[in-house]
């Protein structure tokens, strides 16, 4: 019978010896793990825990209003950018159109000149001409002249 107490004695050790813990969360502990320190220990961590999450929570909300306040900034320069772009849009039609017109009248102005050089090239030939009858006639006037002198010397003869 002492060879099965002390077997007994054997079995029930290994079986507290089983139900004991070596892990410091309360939850995983055997029935009797219960340690006062780790329990605390735990919830001082999840106390940490909350406000480290509690900080970058307000962290985060106060970039996202940054990030919101920067956004409409921005939103409000885009649009502000976009009418000048538009306004900058119709000037530039308003130039091409300009351009266009002025285009339009330099060609009719060269047309024009091409017109007066032309009748300054036909003038100027007609000048010419003129100026080589008048030359002509000059020369004729003298023949004559010397001629009707001749004419008069003759008849006085």
């Amino acid at each position: 019978m002492k060879s099965v107490c002390v077997i007994m004695a054997i079995f029930v050790f290994m079986l507290l010896s089983g139900c004991q813990t070596t892990t410091t969360d309360p939850r995983k502990g055997g029935l009797f793990g219960y340690n006062p320190k780790a329990y605390e220990k735990r919830l001082d961590d999840r106390r940490n825990l909350k406000v480290d999450l509690e900080r970058q929570n307000t962290e985060i909300k106060q970039e996202s209003e940054k990030l919101k306040e920067e956004y409409t900034s921005k939103q409000a320069e885009q649009d502000d950018l976009a009418r000048k772009v538009a306004s900058l849009d119709e000037e530039v039609d308003k130039i091409e159109k300009e351009i266009a017109n002025i285009t339009l009248r330099t060609d009719l102005q060269k047309h024009a000149k091409w017109k007066i050089d032309l009748k300054l090239k036909s003038l100027k030939n007609k000048l010419a001409d003129t100026e080589i009858k008048e030359r002509k006639l000059k020369a004729l006037q003298k023949n004559l002249d010397s001629l009707l002198e001749e004419a008069a010397s003759l008849s006085d003869l």
